[in-house]
């Protein structure tokens, strides 16, 4: 933990803990290889560091000993009850991520439609799972979810976000507004770049990405799924059509849902 603190401590330095945590997992393994759970997960802390405007009030990172267990924030939306509260959550990924989705549930208490004792429950992260969602998206929605409540609730949820203010974690470093963990931040100094302000090749491999590994097209070969339909009585081929989803074959021939 104490070296995993240390390096962490680089970051503010100019590498981004993603790749430091990248390295480690390599270390740790054998071939030096790592599964496709492992990449999507960086690429999701990735999106975090580079693509996650801080303004938005919304933060997560793993924990120091485990990248299969997260520590989130989500800052109260202006002009509702939650405003001012700063919300704690852990975020549990399991080992098949993402073709199942993650489990999210408070550690301070935040009142809301969404979340069932504690645990967010949403036709996103059950029926209508889709491996292209992302940590990120998730905590997005719960965020918008914030505009939600009875009138009942007004009372309640105000004094959890006051509450929160003050709220120290006993398994990361957040303490309320003295110390937000994971911050609200980017890694790059100005914040996340601007997709107008990006050149053509960058918008060309920003939008063209494996869905479900978050690969893009210099880190992967990718394609789109094809199918096909018979005629039943000649057995000839009837229809073919497509996904506009590009995915990599990586992913394809890994256990990619197919949906």
């Amino acid at each position: 933990t104490n070296q995993l603190q240390g390096e962490d401590a680089v970051m503010g330095a100019g590498r981004p803990y993603s790749q430091i945590l990248k390295d480690k997992l390599m270390a740790e393994k054998a071939g030096g290889n790592l599964n496709y759970t492992e990449k999507r997960i960086l690429k999701d802390l990735e999106e975090f560091e580079f693509n996650v405007n801080p303004e938005m009030g919304i933060s997560a990172k793993p924990l120091k000993d485990t990248i299969y267990k997260w520590h989130a924030n989500i800052r109260g939306m202006a002009d509702t009850p939650y405003e001012g509260g700063v919300f704690h959550l852990e975020i549990t990924i399991p080992g098949d991520y993402p073709n199942r989705p993650p489990t999210i549930e408070t550690i301070t208490h935040m009142t809301n439609n969404f979340f069932v004792s504690g645990k967010y429950r949403s036709e996103m992260v059950e029926d209508d799972w889709c491996s292209g969602y992302s940590l990120f998206s998730i905590l997005l929605q719960i965020q918008f979810g914030l505009f939600e409540f009875l009138a009942s609730q007004d009372n309640n949820i105000r004094h959890e976000a006051t509450a929160s203010k003050t709220y120290k974690c006993k398994d990361c470093e957040h303490n309320g507004l003295d110390n937000i963990y994971p911050p609200f931040e980017s890694h790059l100094e100005n914040g996340p770049v601007s997709y107008a302000s990006k050149s053509e090749e960058e918008k060309l491999v920003e939008d063209t990405y494996c869905f479900h590994t978050r690969m893009n097209v210099k880190e992967t070969t990718q394609g789109t799924g094809v199918a096909f339909s018979r005629q039943m009585r000649t057995t000839e081929v009837a229809r073919i059509y497509t996904t506009i989803d590009l995915v990599s074959q990586k992913a394809f021939k890994e256990g990619l849902r197919k949906s």
